[in-house]
């Protein structure tokens, strides 16, 4: 990830819900190259998205609905 992209992120860090996972994070014992790992992420940058969209919705309508009483209609 670069810097200015990790600066933009934590100037909204307060502001949103997200989670950047870098290589060091998920392949810690550095088991893949980083050809490897542009080409994971070229596979599931998209799909990790749209799962983390997914789930944020979830988490925030569960939050409505037993914190706030604002039921779905």
């Amino acid at each position: 990830m670069r810097r200015e992209t990790v600066l933009n992120y934590s100037a909204n860090i307060n502001s949103a819900l997200w989670q950047a996972l870098e290589k060091e994070h998920l392949d810690p014992e550095n088991k893949i190259s980083e050809a490897q790992w542009n080409s994971f992420l070229g596979m599931y940058s998209s799909i990790y998205a749209d799962q983390a969209s997914e789930l944020g919705q979830d988490l925030f309508d569960e939050y409505k609905d037993n914190y706030l009483n604002l039921r779905s209609v």
